[in-house]
């Protein structure tokens, strides 16, 4: 339950996630119907239902704070899996038949559910792994209303109902470049095409200038082939959105400026620069009507926003100065406008979803102080590693770092609080972390630091802040500086594995300013988004330390590195408080096709998302574990008999029984060599072993239950001949008897035993056809020739009797042989009826005597006291025979087999003896 593998299937399979499935994860593991907490959860498949119920369970009934951290690449079904999650959450309302709760939830479910379609809206794109991949990282805050457990006591409820009562949601890190760059084959945020495609008339209410027009008529946009996600145009995707903006009172005036403020952007990508026609190296518009169109989407002077695009004001003392900008710097700061004004509009955006789902604002209300009970889902971007890996990467990676390092900090306390219940030693138990990596990100004199200077300096640029990151950190082994990097080239061997960035636009990226002369244009918008988010930037930057009088100036920026590392130290924060559960996405190829898995690809992501160390931190010092009940089920078969006989005194101590059985089979094994070490660790309810341990008992083990395969083998065999042996001497003897008649018949009693022959039931019993239609009588010859075939055929019978397992009936009875009989006793039948036909002869005694022994063989054939363990022993041996035919080379069903016969309590071997025959039975099987 704390580590979920989530493998994106690419299609909804049937049953997955039905309302079935749901209601049986919440009854069994939060409402534990049917027994215990513990015990039903062995008895459920891993899924998300189970990471959902266990932590609504956890925050209802030990009253913990829970956090789910969902993690992958992307494509690998991030964002699905937190709507599956916070849909089964939400739908949790109490055990099945318990009272509704009240109505005024419903609304606020809503509000919480229908906020994911606008997230995904302003934040989601299109690119080459996925249609709709998240550009941002967000981590949303489930707030419940917890009833007390003293009321729910009461109220005859063993856990306390836990309501949905608002979420509150974080953003991260959203990918601002995209607004004015994308790939050919990807595309921009979702919302600028569903704008595009809104109906004329809601168009209209816009900007008159966004009727008719389509993705070509946009620089930003691009013409790009329509996308249809979850079967809906970019048409039917607008009015899903729209209707989710009005669940959060986004509706009239709110929407026409969130639009328009897009519209700004859109529009702010066709104002083309070119060089003044007076002097190249300054910028000029050469699009007046773009111009004029921004200007009156603005509500702003068009002097004023050519001057601003084209220009920057200086300051030297008390002196300004504008000076004209160049071609590159007029479209850098047209970018960077349009980038800011876009992320302001996503952080109102995010800002309205809070205010309308947030439960202080719900419950503002109310006269008594509610606290709230918090489930965090955390959808953050996995780990990356491209050919050409820049700022963002590095910011990605360096989060998961972070997250990396609370992972494994999980996982060795997990560990370390199994180990302390079962009662072992956890002093040599050790595991390395990634903390280096993290010091020369966030460190004093760390990649972070090192790269704010370099934008503070005048002329900062990437080439210098490499330089001095390998300078200052030359001896950090985590960084690499191979000699085949470029200046602005640099490696770090991550946790997931070593990837090299390219520091091109570093500074810049980090730096992310925006010039004085367009935020005061801004500030003038009659767009009260724009005005109202870009003032609010001005005036922080208005608050940054001066220089003091007569001194030298402190320069100081908030640069986007700084901000993201504030950002992850309160989010971590914030999540160390909690009860934390992980689910790691995997994508399983990368053409998005169902039913379709490439195994380096999928091990690889198991890699970098940790779940490669969750396996190896726990087997550091004892790689493999067993129950107490296992291991002296598994291994007591091969243990001498002094120990078996001890097993049998002890009382039923799981601990004292194992110390025991492994101290014999143990004693002569050294764990990797050192004598000093115990080989085994025996806890309260588990027994832990060391390298190596496991596998000498095992190989122990085999070669046990290989001696006890052949032993088996050969008694079985052996039993079987030996209770063969007296019916065939019986038959051999008839045989002899027979052929010595026929002699004698043919020298004095010729005609009577032609006679006697052809008319007999001895022929046709042992197939020879008499042909009455000549009475001539045969000659000699002819007689010895037939008796030889019948002999021949006599001789074939009794073959086919001796390689055949005798049947033994349940209870011998001395009644002759009837036709209602087994089929097993036919032959036998025959043979009575040749020695019946030839007690008829004129010499007839051996044919009596033949029959007095017979029907002796018959009544008594074995001692009565081993006729059910026979019957026993032949019965598992023929199933064994069928499910494993390999049994001289004792494979491992056989194995079991044995196994499963020496621990047998109630086969008819045990009840049907008494116990010193059990003994004796067993030791002349098995010993």
């Amino acid at each position: 339950g704390d580590i979920v593998i989530a493998c994106n299937p690419f299609q909804w399979i049937d049953g997955l996630y039905s309302n079935q499935r749901r209601l049986e994860y919440t009854q069994k593991l939060i409402f534990c119907e049917g027994g215990r907490y513990s015990d039903l959860k062995s008895e459920v498949e891993p899924h998300i239902y189970e990471t959902s119920s266990l932590a609504y369970r956890g925050l209802a009934v030990d009253g913990h704070r829970q956090s789910i951290l969902v993690s992958g690449e992307s494509s690998a079904g991030k964002t699905e899996t937190v709507k599956i999650i916070m849909s089964h959450l939400a739908s949790i309302q109490g055990p099945e038949g318990s009272n509704p709760p009240p109505s005024s939830s419903s609304t606020v479910i809503k509000r919480v559910l229908d906020s994911n379609p606008l997230l995904e809206a302003f934040g989601n794109a299109k690119t080459v792994r996925n249609d709709n991949s998240s550009r941002f990282g967000k981590f949303i805050q489930l707030q419940f209303d917890v009833e007390n457990t003293t009321s729910a006591f009461f109220s005859g409820g063993a856990v306390p109902r836990c309501v949905l009562a608002g979420s509150n949601c974080e953003t991260y890190l959203l990918e601002k470049s995209r607004v004015v760059e994308h790939k050919d084959s990807e595309r921009t945020y979702h919302i600028f095409y569903q704008l595009i495609a809104a109906p004329d008339d809601f168009k209209a209410q816009v900007w008159d200038g966004l009727v008719g027009t389509t993705n070509s008529s946009f620089r930003y946009v691009g013409d790009c082939e329509p996308l249809t996600l979850d079967g809906l145009t970019d048409a039917e995707q607008f009015q899903k959105t729209v209707n989710a903006l009005s669940l959060v009172n986004i509706t009239d005036n709110k929407l026409n400026t969130l639009m328009r403020a897009i519209c700004t952007v859109l529009q702010l990508g066709n104002i083309a620069i070119a060089p003044d026609s007076s002097d190249n190296e300054k910028a000029c518009i050469n699009s007046q009507d773009e111009l004029e169109k921004l200007a009156e989407l603005m509500g702003i002077d068009v002097e004023d926003a050519n001057k601003a695009l084209t220009t920057r004001t200086i300051t030297a003392g008390r002196d300004s100065y504008i000076v004209p900008m160049k071609v590159e710097e007029s479209r850098d700061s047209i970018e960077a406008f349009a980038k800011e004004i876009y992320q302001r509009a996503f952080d109102w955006l995010v800002r309205s979803i809070n205010d309308a789902t947030s439960a202080e604002h719900i419950y503002e209300n109310v006269a008594d102080v509610v606290e709230f009970g918090l489930i965090g889902l955390l959808d953050i971007f996995g780990f990356e590693s491209f050919n050409n890996n820049r700022f963002e990467q590095f910011c990605i990676n360096y989060a998961n770092e972070k997250f990396q390092q609370k992972y494994t900090l999980d996982i060795f306390r997990s560990v370390q609080d199994e180990y302390t219940r079962e009662g072992i030693d956890l002093d040599e138990i050790t595991y390395s972390d990634n903390s280096e990596v993290l010091k020369l990100i966030e460190g004093r004199m760390g990649l972070i630091s090192i790269l704010n200077e370099e934008c503070i300096r005048p002329n900062g640029n990437d080439a210098c802040f490499i330089s001095k990151l390998k300078k200052v950190n030359k001896d950090v082994s985590v960084l690499v500086d191979e000699r085949l990097h470029c200046p602005t080239e640099f490696g770090i061997d991550h946790y997931a594995g070593h990837v090299k960035y390219n520091a091109d636009m570093f500074v810049k990226k980090n730096t992310d300013l925006l010039p004085k002369d367009l935020l005061d244009c801004a500030c003038k918008s009659s767009n009260d988004l724009i005005c109202t988010e870009l003032k609010a930037k001005a005036d922080a930057s208005a608050a940054a330390p001066k220089a003091a009088p007569g001194g030298r100036a402190k320069k100081s920026i908030l640069t986007v590195g700084t901000k993201f590392r504030t950002q992850l130290t309160s989010l971590m924060a914030n999540i160390s408080k909690t009860r934390t559960r992980y689910v790691r996405c995997i994508r399983p190829n990368t053409e998005s096709v169902p039913i379709k898995m490439n195994l380096s690809s999928s091990a690889e992501q198991l890699r970098s998302v940790g779940v490669v160390s969750a396996v190896i931190i726990p087997r550091v010092a004892f790689p493999n574990r067993l129950t107490h009940e296992a291991a002296i089920q598994r291994f007591r078969c091969f243990a001498s008999a002094e120990a078996r006989h001890k097993l049998g005194t002890l009382a039923n101590t799981g601990k004292e029984q194992v110390d025991v059985l492994l101290g014999e089979l143990l004693k002569d094994f050294k764990a990797n060599g050192e004598e000093d070490k115990k080989s085994y660790e025996s806890g309260k309810t588990r027994v832990y072993f060391r390298t190596g341990a496991l596998e000498h008992l095992e190989s122990k083990r085999i070669k046990a239950m290989s001696e006890h395969a052949s032993n088996i083998n050969k008694m079985i065999r052996g039993f079987i001949a030996r209770a063969s042996f007296p019916r065939l001497r019986e038959k051999a003897i008839a045989a002899q008897a027979l052929a010595r008649e026929e002699r004698m018949e043919g020298k004095s009693h010729r005609n009577t035993s032609q006679s006697s022959l052809q008319n007999g039931s001895f022929s046709s019993c042992i197939g020879v056809t008499s042909t009455p239609k000549s009475p001539r009588p045969k000659s000699p010859r002819r007689q010895r020739k037939s008796l030889k075939c019948a002999l021949d055929r006599l001789k074939q019978t009794l073959k086919r009797q001796k390689t055949t397992p005798l049947s033994q009936p349940s209870k011998p009875t001395s009644a002759t042989l009837s036709a209602s009989e087994p089929n097993c006793h036919r032959r036998d039948k025959n043979l009575l009826s040749i020695s019946k036909d030839l007690s008829k002869a004129p010499i007839n005694t051996p044919f009596e005597l033949l029959e007095q022994k017979w029907q002796q063989t018959k009544i008594t054939p074995f001692p009565p006291s081993k006729n059910n363990t026979y019957n026993s022993l032949e019965q598992k041996w023929r199933q064994m025979k069928i499910d494993s035919p390999l049994l001289k080379a004792h494979s491992p069903s056989v194995r079991f087999f044995l196994e499963d016969v020496l621990q047998e309590r109630n086969s008819p071997i045990i009840t049907t003896t008494s116990p010193h025959t059990t003994h004796q039975i067993r030791d002349e099987i098995f010993l």
